[in-house]
């Protein structure tokens, strides 16, 4: 589409976003005068409409995300990382999860605060999860955050991060510079004092040469 923009305002929205709502509200912006329409005949259509997620923009966006805040977080010399990985369901922004070999003490505290306030998590963020298992695995990053999370110790709370005019809970602005949010920082890595010592309790599943063992035996159930 070719045109020109004008000096006209009228409403426009509010659009369905990444979030999965119709958010942003109504805002007034220049009218678009369009002199002339280009097309193919039977085109390839690309392109993703934003939904409740998981959805397609948050499918290609979670494994671009985590590759953005992996590669912040060793630009800030953070040693230690396993695995970064933004959850589907947070529309790759929300719910971020890091994997750390544990190196020192406040290893995870400094990854923690480095990951909430890098720029590939400012917009939309809310939770960043430290832990030491598979940070794609759904089941052992909530296990960790039960099984090795002191609520009274193990939660960090951040205030007044940039947030965006598309986020539900915030109150319209007439600024999109106004807009702040906190972050929640959970610590879900085993203690450094036992993990330094390997005091803490192991964990009770066979081995990985017994688990092979008993799938290839039994194939048909598994």
């Amino acid at each position: 589409m070719e045109g020109y923009i004008t000096k006209e305002m009228r409403d426009e929205g509010p659009f369905g976003e990444y979030y999965g709502y119709y958010a942003g509200g109504r805002t007034k912006q220049p009218v678009i005068r369009i002199e002339a329409v280009y097309y193919r005949d039977n085109p390839i259509l690309l392109g993703t409409s934003p939904g409740r997620p998981p959805y397609d923009y948050s499918y290609y966006r979670c494994p671009v995300r985590a590759a953005l805040i992996w590669d912040e977080l060793e630009a800030a010399g953070i040693p230690g990382i396993q695995g970064v990985w933004a959850h589907e369901a947070g529309f790759s922004r929300a719910f971020n999860v890091i994997s750390i070999k544990q190196l020192y003490a406040g290893h995870a505290r400094q990854v923690g605060l480095i990951a909430s306030a890098c720029h590939a998590a400012t917009h939309g963020s809310r939770f960043t999860v430290i832990v030491d298992v598979d940070p794609s695995n759904s089941y052992d990053v909530i296990w960790a955050m039960s099984s090795r999370t002191d609520p009274a110790t193990g939660i960090d709370i951040i205030r007044d991060m940039p947030d965006t005019p598309l986020d539900p809970i915030a109150e319209r602005k007439e600024y999109a510079e106004e807009y702040a949010l906190g972050r929640v920082i959970i610590y879900a890595c085993k203690p450094f004092s036992q993990a330094i010592r390997n005091t803490f309790p192991k964990v009770v599943e066979p081995s990985p040469e017994l688990q092979k063992e008993i799938k290839n035996k039994w194939k048909e159930i598994f």
